[in-house]
C-alpha cells in the first residue's frame, strides 16, 4: 500500500491546504467587513452632508454662509475670551474668505462675499455671547 513517506507527504499537503483555505476564509470575511464599514461611512457622510446642505440641498452661497457663520462664531468667542478688541476683519479666516470652498461651487468672489457677510454676523454673536458671560461672571482682566 502506502509507505510512511507517502503518508507523511499526504498529511503535509492536507495541513497546507487547510491553512490556505482558512487564510482565504479569514481574508474574505475581513474584506467584507471593511466594505460594510466603508458603505456605512459613505452613508453617514451623505446624511451629514444632506442635513447641512452641502449637496444639492443648498446653493454655494448657503454653504459659504454656513462656513462663514461658524468660523466667525468661533473666532468672535475666542477674541472676547482673550480680551481682544472687536475686529472681525483682522481675522485670517475673514481675509481669506474661502474656508469650505470647492471649485464646483462656481465663482470664488461670490463665495467670499457670502462667507464674509456671514462671518461678521457669527463673529458678532460669538463676541457678544462671550462678552456677556464674562460681564455676568464678574471677569476682570489684570
Amino acid at each position: 500500500m502506502y509507505t510512511n513517506n507517502t503518508i507523511n507527504k499526504i498529511k503535509k499537503i492536507g495541513i497546507l491546504l487547510s491553512l490556505i483555505l482558512g487564510f482565504m476564509l479569514i481574508s474574505s470575511t475581513e474584506t467584507s467587513a471593511q466594505y460594510r464599514d466603508n458603505r456605512n461611512s459613505r452613508r453617514d457622510n451623505r446624511d451629514y452632508n444632506d442635513y447641512y446642505g452641502y449637496n444639492s440641498y443648498g446653493s454655494a452661497a448657503d454653504i459659504a454662509r454656513k462656513f462663514g457663520y461658524q468660523d466667525g462664531l468661533n473666532d468672535g468667542g475666542d477674541a472676547a475670551r482673550e480680551g481682544d478688541s472687536y475686529h472681525p476683519q483682522n481675522s485670517g479666516d475673514w481675509q481669506k474668505g474661502t474656508n469650505g470652498y470647492e471649485s464646483r461651487y462656481g465663482s470664488k468672489g461670490a463665495y467670499k462675499q457670502a462667507y464674509r457677510q456671514a462671518y461678521v454676523e457669527g463673529y458678532n454673536a460669538g463676541y457678544q455671547r462671550r462678552s456677556n458671560n464674562r460681564a455676568r461672571n464678574g471677569y476682570r482682566r489684570y
